[in-house]
């Protein structure tokens, strides 16, 4: 990550803008158990616009688009999130100049990851929506944990709730970040969706779609989100 934030300098040094991906903690940070949130949803707004997390206690699955923060709870409802409410983990950025375009229909998360693959630098930094219709999607969230909190594998086997849906319409949101930056970002793709009613999202576990309408922008830069709450 240092290399990576050292580029992220010199493309600024270069007058270059830059379009920073703001992240609260580090996915190896919530891997490991700790899901007390750091800092406020009002914060976490403020930077981006666009991006995913969870919710302190991971209560349930962060969807960010057009400036507006969802939470997508365990009985598989949604709601507009309180600015209150506390982050262990999220990545969120202003989707600036983007490519747009169309990807061809996929009957799997697979298929669609290795067409947006073809689309990119596999050292880069991507943040991408892509909008249409799903034949199906299977997402899932969390239930809130009480301490003492256990590793995410481990939570995961009992406060996991996985939904199916099939033929509905809505967004994803998609990070893509390089293997380099697996501890703090994750590696490769990390998908959540949310309907065109907003009544339906969580994490992507699996999908088929058809043709979609993808929005890109690539990021330059990465930065930390400083503790706010004690």
């Amino acid at each position: 990550m240092r290399k990576y934030l050292i580029l992220a300098f010199l493309w600024s040094a270069a007058g270059i803008s830059a379009q920073t991906l703001w992240q609260v903690s580090t996915l190896k940070s919530l891997m490991d158990g700790n899901y007390d949130g750091t800092v406020k949803v009002e914060e976490v707004h403020k930077y981006g616009d666009c991006g995913l997390g969870t919710f302190d206690r991971i209560d349930g699955e962060m969807v960010v688009l057009n400036d507006t923060v969802f939470q997508c709870l365990y009985d598989g409802s949604v709601t507009i999130a309180d600015e209150h409410l506390t982050v262990p983990f999220a990545d969120v950025a202003k989707m600036g100049p983007s490519v747009s375009r169309g990807i061809r229909a996929s009957r799997s998360l697979d298929r669609l990851t290795k067409r947006l693959n073809k689309l990119i630098d596999p050292q880069g930094m991507y943040l991408v929506t892509l909008e249409g219709r799903f034949g199906s999607m299977t997402v899932r969230s969390e239930m809130p944990q009480t301490k003492p909190y256990k590793p995410l594998a481990e939570t995961l086997q009992h406060a996991e709730r996985r939904f199916d849906y099939a033929d509905v319409s809505g967004i994803l949101i998609g990070l893509y970040t390089p293997e380099t930056m697996a501890e703090s970002t994750g590696s490769g793709w990390h998908f959540h969706f949310i309907s065109a009613d907003r009544r339906l999202g969580g994490h992507v576990l699996s999908l088929s779609c058809g043709r979609l309408r993808l929005k890109m922008t690539r990021l330059t830069e990465l930065r930390m989100f400083r503790q706010s709450v004690p």
